[in-house]
């Protein structure tokens, strides 16, 4: 029976050491309260937006939180594309929210590329509003949009997808044939 109990001893013992050194394990640390302690928290999430029939909007993140009374998952690292007519946007950011019932997002030091007519059109802003019922795209921080051709740098902005406008304020600066960074 000292055999037995042994050998199963022994098996227990290189069964811990094998899930200790070959598992990988997550530990996740929160120096938050516990009243902002998020009630549903997902890793490596994406979200597919579908209006009849028709893709409209991919967005993906490497972890999304959301609460049981708010409309709003908050994502982190996050990308996705939007699909227009014969367009589409792609965008990355470091932080999100996306609220499912009007389908506004808020994208924080976001980067955007719109792909239209052979044109791709760069955007990089600190803080954009995408409001999706509306086809807008507004930024209240400095941005700039920058193609083959020309680079404009605004303080605010606000981009019009169904008119194919984009309103500037505060006097915006634009270098022709300087899409480059200086």
């Amino acid at each position: 029976m000292g055999k037995v109990s042994s050998y199963i001893f022994m098996i227990l013992f290189f069964l811990i050491l094998y899930t200790l050194l070959f598992n990988n394990f997550i530990f996740v640390k929160q120096k938050i309260n516990s009243d902002k302690i998020p009630d549903f928290v997902f890793h490596d999430i994406s979200i597919f937006h579908y209006t009849k029939g028709n893709l409209d909007l991919t967005v993906s993140a490497n972890r999304a939180t959301i609460d049981k009374d708010s409309a709003d998952i908050v994502f982190e690292k996050s990308l996705g594309v939007s699909f227009f007519n014969d367009s589409f946007l792609r965008f990355n950011a470091v932080l999100g929210s996306l609220n499912l019932d009007s389908g506004h997002m808020e994208l924080n030091n976001t980067y955007l590329a719109y792909y239209d007519n052979d044109q791709v059109y760069w955007l990089n802003s600190d803080l954009v509003s995408w409001i999706a019922d509306e086809n807008q795209i507004i930024s209240e921080a400095p941005v700039k949009i920058i193609n083959d051709k020309f680079r404009i740098e605004s303080d605010t902005m606000k981009w019009d997808f169904d008119e194919q406008t984009i309103h500037f304020s505060n006097y915006p600066r634009i270098y022709l044939n300087a899409y480059y960074e200086q």
